[in-house]
């Protein structure tokens, strides 16, 4: 599996707020087959705890493990 193809881009994509930019970017990683969808509540519930920004713009998100019933993670 590659880890950048076009499956996993979006170019020009417009966000209402923080949370909604990490489920656009859940969403992607579930639509290409990468992680379950219960790993965006993950990749949620992990920003709650602690921002995952580097600055500028730019941002890691990224899931926690205590998503109960998780196998790995995450992936089919």
């Amino acid at each position: 599996m590659s880890i950048l193809s076009k499956e996993r881009i979006s170019l020009q994509s417009n966000a209402a707020d923080k949370a909604d930019a990490i489920r656009k970017a859940g969403e992607l990683l579930v639509a290409s087959g990468c992680v379950l969808p219960e790993y965006v509540d993950g990749m949620l519930a992990r920003e709650q705890s602690m921002s995952t920004s580097l600055g500028n713009g730019v941002a890691i998100p990224h899931g926690i493990f205590a998503i109960e019933g998780w196998r790995g993670m995450g992936r089919r």
